[in-house]
């Protein structure tokens, strides 16, 4: 059945048999009853909001009267005509000329941007979405599409020649400022356009009104005439692709990544159909199609197995290893190539239990035809040839209007092709069609598209094969024969124990542990005036932060830059102590080693082999012993910031509360084992686990590197870990695990192997504090160097309690750090900003000018420039695609200049920032110190003064002497 779409310009004509009774007089009031919608009763300007980048899209954005084109307008102009317009919620703008757009509005409830689509996505402030009513199909009549047109309106114009029915595609045809749209315009119009346009190399004209056309100009070099589009494609001899019209200038110059390179290929049951979402003929229809969140694809395919009617899903916009996951039910599936993202189709064997009633009524025959005894073509099906890698290694190859034996015989020719297909036919000529040649494995014939997909192969062949329709042959109903047998005999089950030792056994001795008690003072009561100090100090931390820092850090939006937050949290927490290194180095050990715990049910697990899940592992003070899970830790008040890295992260999180003296000074943790692969290929651990343990080390006191001295190699993930401890060198110490199975000489020359491995690596000047020693309860081996290593076992002990003692001073610095980062970002936003109002001019595209300042911050010279004029260091600033994402999100010129916030009687935010850096921050530390020492070493009370009576007795004394 013909419909009308009522949103794409023009009027659609059915034939008829008899006389038409309709007058120019019906036309004019199909024009009225379009503009009965509009609202012309306020005259201000529309209110609106960016949505995104990308048309907009969502679910049943396609409806019968919408999306309406209302043509070349601005902005405002395109928001104010979907203000006017009744029921309009959002619009897009795309294809600019000057400072006008293709504006088009949309009535659907919840509009989404679609990045896949170029242009801009906004909604309506304020506007009400209005539901469409079923309006029965208008019988009206239609003028003459484009593709049924004789070639009567070509003119023999010099240089010019059709290539086909259908608009002219491509690999690369939207590639840099192609296509280029040139308006209504005649053909010979576009034709003079393209020749006069650098790089033009061919034109398409569409939607015909009269003797003009919609003028598209393109600049890619393989030109191919999509013939399911209703346009004519023309190309202009001897014109040749300019390289550097097909750069996108205002794109990162950055290499372009396939799309079939990111996606998984076929599996699970399901074929890679091709690049592009999922489309065709009745994509939408009912429910479907169906969205099922962020997935893997092993999910996805998951999800459409058990929905009945699914027959395919694609998968797009990838997060780590999971794709937005869409399901589709319509037949006629095709890859929309301009859209990212991939589609897959159930395989064969995996199709016949989905099969339906209107499945049943079509079977599509499998015929072998013989030519000339040397080729045997095999018709695969209706449509184009698609599948996995269609368009890889310079296929399809376009060999002209062939007929299908010659189109085979050239295929056959031509080396690595494994399937053509035999589009449009040729005007005038029946036997003849377009033939394309295609040279990749999985062949798909995608019937959304005109013509006949084949694969052929050289041999003699007569026999035409047909593959029986369902029902033609009846079945014999199958039989079961039961066998004789005795009765068997009921056993129980017998299997070993399959549960694991948390611990293994202590051995019959064990070492002392007075001295962790004596250093770290665990039996020591806490000084109730120290304690009061230290909250004092805190709170007063707290108020340098609201007052000072943190007005800048919101005007500038700095925790939408950076993962490094201050708050709370980061200020009264206690003390965390952090262990880290490769795996089976002894961190689970040393924790419970530390808290006592190695011999007891709350100890953690400590095993030869990496942990389990390779967990992070907390260990925070409780009334009672036991197990926390990540649930419960996310929603303690100094672990809540975690929960950012996702629901895979927390799944990786564990820990325990346990009634313990050395937590209630410190909060230990243990960052998994990195396990080196001996590859540049990271573990895909599917949560952003560096970020993770930039937490962890952001929010150390203390952070000891835990290295087993057989297991000292340095890979790409232990590298990553190491350049992430830059600027923390004086809080981290590495420590040599299980020395006492080594001779003192074999101990400092790996010492200082591992001293001068790490050193390079965290960019330290000069090399970290290192210790050697054995970490558990067991006896030292025999032989071991056992003063050494228990004095350096005491000094990382001692090192812990410093740590724990100087945890206002750590707070300090903590906040000082942040303060300067904040600064730095707060100036380097100004400093994009001076420059952006240096060269907008008067007249001048904000977007045009912000855009190539925000990519290509070398050319403005803005980090040399704030390294001169602040005297602030470029390795002190985030890398400019840190700033180019951020300034995607927070448009650059709608931030104010540091001096603009400056005001009579408050005065300038900036000033307070650096006098809290420089005096406020110090002075509190300052302060902090001598309440301490007051704290312990209190004054010696006064002299108590006198009584009168006893200075009245003494003076009545001396009378009487």
């Amino acid at each position: 059945m013909v419909e009308p779409a009522y949103g794409v310009p023009g009027k659609c004509y059915a034939l008829g048999d008899g006389p038409s009774d309709d007058t120019d007089d019906d036309d004019d009031d199909d024009e009225e009853d379009d503009d009965d919608d509009e609202d012309d009763g306020d005259v201000s300007n529309a209110v609106y909001r960016h949505l995104g980048h990308g048309m907009c899209r969502g679910a049943n954005w396609q409806g019968k009267k919408w999306p309406v084109l209302r043509g070349l307008k601005t902005l405002q102009e395109c928001a104010n005509a979907c203000k006017k317009k009744k029921g309009c919620t959002a619009f897009d703008t795309s294809s600019p000329e000057a400072d006008k757009f293709d504006c088009m509005l949309y009535g659907h409830k919840n509009p989404v941007p679609a990045p896949g689509v170029p242009g801009e996505c906004y909604s309506l402030h304020g506007a009400q979405f209005i539901p469409e009513a079923d309006i029965p199909p208008a019988k009206v009549e239609s003028r003459a599409k484009i593709l049924d047109e004789d070639d009567m309106d070509f003119i023999n114009i010099k240089d010019v020649e059709l290539l086909g029915k259908g608009a002219c595609r491509g690999q690369g045809w939207q590639s840099g400022k192609w296509p280029l749209a040139k308006g209504r315009t005649t053909l010979k119009s576009c034709a003079e356009s393209c020749k006069k346009t650098k790089g033009c190399v061919a034109f398409d004209l569409s939607n015909k009104e009269k003797d003009k056309y919609d003028c598209l100009l393109f600049g890619h070099p393989d030109i191919l005439p999509a013939s399911a589009l209703a346009a004519k494609c023309y190309l202009i001899k001897g014109a040749k692709s300019v390289a550097s019209t097909l750069v996108d200038v205002d794109a990162p110059t950055v290499s372009k990544i396939k799309a079939d390179d990111k996606y998984p290929g076929s599996g699970h049951g399901y074929m890679k159909i091709g690049s592009g979402l999922c489309r065709g003929e009745g994509w939408q229809n009912g429910e479907w199609p169906i969205d099922k969140g962020m997935k893997t694809m092993k999910d996805c395919a998951s999800n459409c197995d058990k929905k009945k009617g699914c027959r395919a899903f694609d998968l797009s916009n990838q997060v780590g290893k999971t794709f937005s996951c869409l399901l589709f039910n319509h037949k006629s599936l095709s890859p929309a190539t301009a859209l990212n993202g991939a589609c897959y189709a159930k395989t064969a064997g995996n199709l016949h239990t989905e099969t339906t009633e209107d499945d049943a009524d079509f079977e599509e025959e499998d015929v072998i035809i013989d030519i000339d005894g040397e080729l045997d073509l095999a018709l695969l099906g209706k449509g184009g040839c698609r599948g996995a890698g269609w368009q890889e290694g310079g296929w399809p190859k376009v060999k002209g209007f062939l007929s299908i034996d010659e189109c085979g015989a050239k295929c056959v020719g031509t080396r690595g092709c494994t399937a053509f297909h035999t589009g449009y036919p040729k005007e005038g000529v029946k036997d003849q069609f377009e033939c394309f040649l295609f040279g990749h494995k999985s062949v798909v014939p995608a019937s959304g598209l005109p013509g006949n997909c084949y694969t052929v192969s050289a041999g003699t062949s007569t026999i035409i094969k047909t593959r029986p329709k369902k029902g033609s042959a009846s079945k014999k109903p199958k039989k079961y024969k039961i066998p004789e047998f005795d009765e068997p005999r009921v056993v129980e089950d017998d299997y070993d124990d399959d549960d694991e030792w948390l611990f293994d056994p202590p051995p019959p001795e064990i070492r002392s542990r007075e001295h962790i008690n004596h250093i770290l003072g665990l039996k020591e009561t806490a000084n109730d005036e120290i304690l009061k100090v230290t909250e004092t100090t805190l709170k007063e931390l707290k108020k340098v932060y609201e007052n000072s820092i943190k007005p800048l850090e919101k005007m500038y939006n700095y925790r939408e830059l950076s993962n490094r937050h201050f708050g709370d949290p980061e200020i009264f927490n206690k003390p965390l102590i952090v262990f880290m290194g490769p795996w089976s180095g002894g961190k689970s050990t040393i924790m419970n080693y530390l808290l006592g715990t190695e011999y007891t049910k709350d100890a953690f697990r400590s095993t030869a082999e990496p942990s389990p899940g390779f967990n992070f592992n907390i260990a925070m003070y409780g009334d009672i012993s036991e197990d926390v899970d990540a649930t419960q830790l996310s929603a303690e008040w100094a672990f809540s910031s975690l929960q950012k890295f996702g629901q895979e992260f927390l799944k990786k999180l564990r820990g325990k509360k346990l009634p313990n003296k050395l937590l209630e000074k410190a909060t230990l943790a243990e960052i998994p084992g990195v396990l080196e692969t001996g590859t540049i290929r990271k573990i895909d651990r599917r949560y952003p686990f560096n970020d993770a343990c930039q937490w962890f080390i952001d929010h150390a006191d203390l952070i000891v590197l835990v290295y087993d001295y057989a297991k000292l190699d340095i890979g790409p993930e232990t590298e990553a870990l190491l350049d992430q401890l830059k600027g923390r060198e004086q809080q981290v110490r590495i420590l040599l695990n299980k020395a006492d199975e080594i001779t003192a000489e074999e101990l400092l020359k790996i010492q200082g192997n591992l001293v001068w491995n790490v050193s390079p690596l965290m960019a330290s000047a000069e090399p970290p504090t290192l210790y050697a020693g054995s970490f558990w309860s067991k006896p030292y081996q025999a032989g071991a160097p056992k003063r050494l290593l228990k004095s350096q076992e005491q000094s990382l002990l001692k090192d812990i309690k410093e740590a724990i003692d100087k945890r206002v001073d750590n707070r300090i610095a903590t906040a000082r750090r942040f303060a300067v980062r904040v600064r730095n970002h707060a100036k380097m936003v100004d400093c994009y900003l001076t420059t952006y109002k240096n060269n907008k001019g008067f007249f001048g595209d904000k977007k045009k000018v912000a855009q190539d300042i925000i990519d290509n911050p070398g050319k403005y010279h803005i980090y040399e420039g704030i390294s001169r004029l602040t005297n602030i260091s470029r390795y002190d600033l985030p890398d400019p695609d840190t700033y180019r994402d951020f300034f995607n999100v927070h448009p650059l010129y709608e931030f104010e200049t540091l001096q603009s916030t400056c005001t009579f009687f408050k005065g300038c935010p900036l000033n307070k920032l650096d006098i809290s850096i420089s005096y406020d921050l110090p002075d509190i530390i300052n302060n902090h110190k001598k309440k301490v020492q007051q704290a312990l070493h209190p004054p010696p009370p006064p002299p108590k003064a006198k009584s009168q009576s006893q200075s009245s007795k003494s003076q009545d004394n001396k009378k009487k002497k």
